[in-house]
């Protein structure tokens, strides 16, 4: 009797997994080396931007869950988030984004994950959640995203968290070719009252800085440039949106801080449909007139907006901005006062030296082969020659490098690294190649991405140099192996 209960037990175990795995999918992704698993009911698809997309009722449309795996390595995951990607969401979806949460700590399916985030935006009249979670596997960072109409994301969110929980690195998939579908919504019966708490106000022109004949900017803010190029210069970066027609472009006609005459430079090229962010400049040219950025109090101007092909006034209209969240500052800052995380140094060379060419091992002597080189002409290491670093656990150091955007905006760029111990010996026989992608205005300076490497106690010297650089406009810059321009910080 009793073998007769275990057999029945036994069977209705095995029926059940079998009806388990027959209720689930198992997708494979080669491209990005990775499995995960979701109810057999739900299409899905692929694309390389996107990663494997899961919808969980309508394909090519929301509600969907997103699993992209990336080549990059954030060591600092909540950074990221609330430096980088929240900042590109406020621009994406401007007055349409309703909130957002950032997660420091956030646990989902029993795992916790490095970070996470919750935006809320308005699309074609609903309100769409959009939940990020991230997680550092393997040196790489895996993003599961889930995006649902508010308060009808129970299936959505359960997809997400099984497509968590399954989550597995794989080398060995199959093949595997599709396409990720649009923003669309899969729209319900009816539609669901925005919440009155919610509902955004209608835009009126006091909203903008300027808002005449289809054209509008909006300031988003205002901050000093600190670089040697500029001096005391003031950025006004702002959002533009040109529906006029017809190509204009900005003039800053009598532009004055504090009273005081400085060169006012203005945003060109703006073709009909332009719908992005720019900035305009208010330039020192005298010693009074740096004084006067320097503790600026208020800015006066003539915006006027001109014809792109003609060259003559459309409209023009007198500005004044206060200046009072600009905070005094020295145009040249010394290394004490830099707002530079600590341990920081300047190079201790002034190398258009070269590292041997493509160590072949860790005993390659780095004393061999010093030449000139080039480089990239586009972009540089900032004036400052400034990089910052500090310690991690398990004898990792964490660097980063100021560079400078020199002739035009940078969309990304491509750093190669080296590490030299006490007797000249190269650590590894490949060099660190680290992508940071960050739009770069020209003539700006900025922060690489952080890299992470091992080994830090045997490292005495970083060589850094700029392999590759991609532009908003015109073409890429890249140099050989050979003819990389590297440079050289001391870190002992």
């Amino acid at each position: 009797m009793k073998q007769l209960l275990c057999l029945i037990l036994l069977c209705i175990a095995l029926c059940s997994f079998s009806l388990a795995s027959a209720n689930t999918q198992t997708i494979q992704c080669p491209e990005q080396s990775f499995t995960v698993e979701t109810d057999a009911g739900y299409s899905w698809t692929f694309d390389r931007s996107n990663g494997v997309t899961i919808y969980t009722e309508h394909s090519g449309s929301i509600p969907y869950v997103l699993v992209f795996r990336s080549e990059d390595w954030l060591v600092d995951v909540a950074d990221y988030v609330h430096e980088q990607y929240t900042p590109r969401i406020q621009k994406q979806y401007g007055s349409d984004l309703v909130s957002y949460v950032e997660y420091e700590d956030y646990t989902i399916g029993g795992r916790k994950m490095q970070a996470a985030a919750l935006y809320t935006y308005k699309l074609q009249g609903y309100l769409i959640d959009m939940l990020r979670v991230y997680d550092v596997q393997d040196r790489h960072t895996v993003v599961f995203t889930a995006k649902y109409i508010q308060g009808r994301g129970d299936k959505t969110l359960k997809a997400l968290e099984q497509a968590v929980t399954s989550y597995r690195p794989d080398s060995e998939a199959d093949p595997l070719t599709s396409s990720s579908g649009s923003d669309l919504i899969s729209l319900p019966t009816e539609k669901p009252a925005l919440p009155a708490a919610t509902q955004a106000p209608a835009r009126s022109s006091s909203d903008y800085l300027f808002n005449s004949n289809g054209v509008t900017v909006e300031v988003l803010n205002i901050a000093p440039s600190l670089s040697k190029n500029y001096v005391a210069t003031l950025r006004i970066n702002v959002h533009i949106t040109n529906n006029s027609g017809k190509k204009v472009y900005f003039d800053l006609e009598n532009a004055t801080i504090n009273g005081v005459e400085v060169k006012g430079v203005g945003a060109y090229n703006l073709e009909h449909g332009t719908d992005a962010d720019n900035f305009f400049m208010l330039k020192p040219e005298t010693d009074e007139a740096i004084r006067a950025a320097c503790n600026s109090k208020e800015a006066n101007f003539n915006l006027v907006l001109k014809d792109n092909t003609t060259y003559k006034p459309i409209d023009s209209l007198p500005i004044t901005l206060s200046l009072a969240s600009v905070p005094s500052f020295t145009p040249y800052p010394t290394e004490a006062s830099a707002a530079t995380p600590k341990p920081t140094a300047k190079p201790t060379a002034k190398p258009t030296t070269k590292p041997a060419s493509k160590p072949s091992g860790s005993n390659r002597s780095s004393s061999s082969g010093n030449r000139s080189f080039y480089g990239i002409s586009s972009m540089s290491f900032s004036d400052r020659m400034w990089a910052s670093w500090d310690k991690k656990p398990g004898d990792m150091l964490n660097i980063r490098f100021e560079v400078l955007a020199k002739t035009r905006q940078v969309k990304s760029f491509v750093l190669y690294l080296y590490a030299v111990d006490d007797w000249g010996d190269w650590l590894y026989s490949e060099p660190y190649v680290w992508t940071t992608r960050r739009q770069i205005a020209r003539g700006v300076t900025a922060n690489s991405d952080y890299v992470l490497i091992a080994d830090r106690s045997k490292i005495k010297y970083i060589y850094c140099g700029i392999k590759h650089v991609t532009f908003t406009e015109g073409p890429d810059e890249e140099v050989s192996d050979d003819d990389i321009e590297y440079f050289r910080w001391e870190l002992r």
